[in-house]
């Protein structure tokens, strides 16, 4: 994943985030970050199991379906952003909030597999499942070619307890925020629900 691919994305991006920011006040509760805000997706789409690696190369399949909120944030070593947020994502999943999500950090360096634990280390990472996607399988600029879209770094889905892809966050977040109890508990209490809103396609 080159810096310049992403930057090459930004300007959809960007038109993203103006729609995102001129919809309306409702629907789920905001949060917001520095880089911008907690965007839902209109319709949501079933997130497919995900063929990942993990940090000693092995490759692991993660269901999305498993009756819990899940967060998938992608990252990667170079960007500072990333490296703000990731501590707070950490810290959020050593927390005992009621509605605490599970979370997949997904490192997009192509050689992760040296570069993640590094960072990790230097970070003092102890608690977040950090995976990696080199190859771009997973997430990528190209939205023919993979599961999830990058439009910038980080960004980070929100998965319903059902599996569907619901909403997104472009850019950094303190996850241990009191605002993002809120957001986690409205999800959370979707569970099952809207399963009829199911498409195919990538909202975002």
């Amino acid at each position: 994943m080159r810096r310049r691919d992403l930057l090459a994305g930004g300007a959809s991006f960007l038109a993203t985030a103006a729609q995102a920011a001129a919809a309306p006040s409702f629907g789920p509760p905001q949060l917001r970050g520095p880089r911008g805000q907690f965007a839902t997706l209109e319709p949501t789409w079933q997130a497919p199991p995900l063929n990942l690696q993990d940090m000693d190369g092995r490759l692991t399949e993660r269901t999305l379906a498993a009756s819990r909120l899940t967060l998938i944030n992608f990252w990667a070593t170079w960007c500072p952003d990333c490296r703000t947020e990731l501590p707070t994502l950490d810290r959020l999943a050593a927390s005992s909030i009621a509605s605490r999500p599970d979370i997949i950090a997904i490192c997009v360096d192509r050689d992760a597999g040296v570069t993640a634990p590094c960072l990790a280390r230097e970070l003092g990472l102890k608690h977040l499942d950090i995976c990696q996607d080199p190859d771009g399988a997973v997430a990528s600029l190209d939205p023919r070619g993979a599961v999830f879209t990058l439009y910038r770094l980080p960004i980070t889905c929100l998965i319903t307890p059902s599996g569907l892809v619901a909403g997104y966050m472009p850019g950094p977040a303190d996850w241990t925020s009191p605002a993002t109890e809120p957001l986690f508990a409205h999800y959370a209490r979707l569970g099952a629900a809207g399963a009829a809103e199911l498409r195919p396609q990538h909202a975002y």
